[in-house]
């Protein structure tokens, strides 16, 4: 199975445009637009495989954090500002 296995990892290394010096940073789309076919659908997608997941686990985390924040006691913002560190007559 390794040998099968290593044989397909060495063909699609072969089919793999040569690209040298490139930085992670300077893959911007305008990059991605200028080049060949074989390179700018790896790019392309591979941010598509990487983001989908992002966004599937992060909805759910947002419908959480909404029905806990929804959950919260709201309390009204203080009016005077008390520097002794006691609480005085009116906050009590």
């Amino acid at each position: 199975m390794r040998k099968i296995l290593d044989g397909t990892s060495a063909d699609l290394l072969a089919r793999l445009p040569k690209v040298d010096n490139i930085n992670m940073n300077d893959i911007t789309p305008n990059f991605v637009q200028h080049l060949e076919e074989p390179a700018r659908s790896i790019i392309t997608s591979s941010y598509s495989d990487a983001l989908v997941p992002l966004f599937l686990y992060i909805v759910p985390l947002l419908l959480v954090g909404a029905v806990i924040m929804a959950l919260l006691k709201e309390n009204p913002l203080a009016t005077n500002v008390n520097h002794t560190g006691h609480p005085s007559d009116d906050d009590l």
